[in-house]
């Protein structure tokens, strides 16, 4: 059975900080939590900055560049304690029970690596898969990317889903 202290939260943030703010409420009191600021400036810097004053038990780590989705996730991955890592973004907004969702599932389906909710918008993932696959491409940088099509593709190569 998987526990809350067992997942970090990895939420890639750039410039919105209204949005970054629903979003971490919306993780239920996860205790682990890593945000990762695309190089936000100006005023929606000063909103992340507050809610880093807020909510002191957030890691928080501010780019001076904007690297993308897939290093934030890469480095996000190494900075995380846990073996699970929730991967989203600051516009994902979780339903109350998703934890419960997630802990249903693992336990009637054990062997998953990772779970997705809503595409790449939200996923769980083990870090064992990581050392099955490799890290996230991080040639694909900018928007649209297609990072998510190139992690489905290995998923279906490597790991046979």
């Amino acid at each position: 059975m998987i526990e809350k202290e067992n997942i970090t939260a990895v939420v890639v943030s750039y410039y919105r900080g209204d949005r970054l703010r629903v979003c971490l409420d919306s993780l239920n009191d996860l205790k682990n939590i890593i945000v990762w600021d695309n190089n936000t400036k100006g005023e929606e810097l000063e909103k992340i900055k507050k809610i880093e004053l807020d909510k002191p038990d957030i890691k928080f780590i501010y780019n001076e560049e904007n690297w993308g989705l897939n290093k934030a996730y890469n480095q996000t991955i190494i900075n995380s304690d846990t073996d699970w890592v929730l991967l989203t973004c600051d516009d994902m907004i979780f339903d109350d029970d998703w934890f419960e969702v997630f802990s249903q599932i693992l336990n009637e389906k054990p062997q998953l690596e990772q779970i997705y909710i809503n595409t790449f918008n939200a996923f769980l993932i083990h870090k064992k898969t990581i050392v099955r696959m490799g890290w996230f491409d991080e040639n694909y940088r900018y928007y649209p990317s297609m990072e998510d099509e190139d992690w489905y593709l290995r998923t279906v190569e490597i790991l046979g889903y």
